[in-house]
């Protein structure tokens, strides 16, 4: 092989090897999640945190105590500031949740994820909207003057 066509080969070669180191060292941004404040105004710092990763700060922050049904996986990067039930609903948009604060304490359940198919009703339960009206909802007799 000729010296010239050589020397292009191995320059490709050589771009291609360090190409693919490029792409294959790990990334050095980490998931990081900061809260400051008081319940009734907290800031929390999101950089690549997943939203169990952000509950758990609540939690270690402010006692939030927490329970899923769903994973809550979803990366999530931002400020989040206003009081704690607030910043929770935030953080859980796209899930169906529930919170209960109390002095002292916030507990939340996590039921799903809201863009989840809606649950049918059991047969049963779908037989009886078919049903004649209960005397209760009977139309009320007109009087004639």
């Amino acid at each position: 092989m000729p010296a010239h066509l050589r020397s292009g080969v191995a320059r490709r070669l050589a771009l291609s090897i360090l190409a693919i180191g490029a792409t294959a060292t790990p990334s050095s941004t980490r998931a990081e999640t900061h809260v400051t404040g008081v319940a009734e105004a907290v800031r929390l710092e999101a950089n690549d945190a997943t939203v169990d990763e952000t509950l758990v700060a609540l939690g270690a922050a402010f006692g939030l105590r927490y329970r899923a049904s769903a994973a809550l996986d979803r990366r999530i990067t931002g400020t989040y500031e206003g009081p704690i039930e607030h910043v929770i609903s935030r953080l859980l948009m796209g899930y169906n949740f529930i919170v209960k604060t109390s002095p002292g304490s916030t507990q939340v359940m996590v039921l799903g994820n809201s863009s989840a198919p809606p649950v049918k009703a059991p047969k049963a339960a779908a037989q009886n909207i078919d049903a004649p009206p209960s005397p209760l909802h009977a139309r009320a007799p007109r009087f004639r003057d």
